[in-house]
């Protein structure tokens, strides 16, 4: 199971949908300040997010139990997204 949470102060987007895509599928579509939970089977995943011209690098996620992902766009990213529009978005792996 993976869990997808927005983070959701402060952004820029606020009033857009963050799409998650495992490859090429979208998993989750999310708001500022949004969780999705998605069952998705062990194994490894290239996750990216996206927003109209906006997105982030890819993460590659080993998939094990319960693995929780991050997702957020910043105003200042935002801002300078436009000259830079492949990192506007972070996406990042919970650790703990």
């Amino acid at each position: 199971m993976l869990v997808i949470r927005r983070e959701g102060s402060g952004e820029g987007g606020r009033l857009r949908k963050i799409k998650v895509l495992a490859g090429d599928r979208v998993i989750a579509k999310l708001r500022p300040g949004a969780v999705a939970t998605v069952d998705l089977p062990s194994g490894k995943y290239d996750l990216t997010a996206k927003m109209d011209w906006f997105r982030s690098r890819r993460l590659t996620v080993d998939l094990q139990a319960d693995s929780k992902v991050y997702t957020a766009m910043p105003f200042g990213q935002a801002l300078a997204g436009f000259g830079s529009p492949a990192t506007a978005i972070t996406l990042r792996l919970d650790t703990e």
